[in-house]
C-alpha cells in the first residue's frame, strides 16, 4: 500500500481574464512587455495593493493591441540599512 503525503489545504480563488474590448474575446497572445509601478492603494472591493502592473499582448480573435491592467499586493522587499545607523 503507498504511503499518503498529507499537503495542506489549497485555496482556490477567481482570477477575472481580460477581455477584448472590440471583440469580447478572452483569447490573448503572450505578453510582450510589462512594467510594474509602485503605488500604493485600496483597489473597489476593499482589497490593499502596492503595485499597478500592465502587460501588453494582443487579441487573438480580432488582432487588437491592448495594455493588461493588474493591482498586485506584493510583499515588502527588505530595505537595505542607512548608511549612518548604527547596526543591532
Amino acid at each position: 500500500m503507498a504511503k499518503q503525503t498529507k499537503r495542506p489545504p489549497v485555496d482556490q480563488v477567481e482570477a477575472p481574464k481580460s477581455r477584448c474590448r472590440k471583440c469580447g474575446s478572452t483569447e490573448r497572445a503572450r505578453y510582450f512587455r510589462s512594467t510594474a509601478q509602485e503605488y500604493a492603494g485600496t483597489d473597489p472591493q476593499g482589497r490593499p495593493f502596492t503595485h499597478i502592473v500592465r502587460r501588453w499582448t494582443h487579441c487573438k480573435q480580432c488582432g487588437q493591441l491592448r495594455v493588461d491592467r493588474a493591482l498586485e499586493n506584493r510583499a515588502e522587499a527588505e530595505s537595505p540599512p542607512d548608511e549612518g545607523a548604527p547596526e543591532k
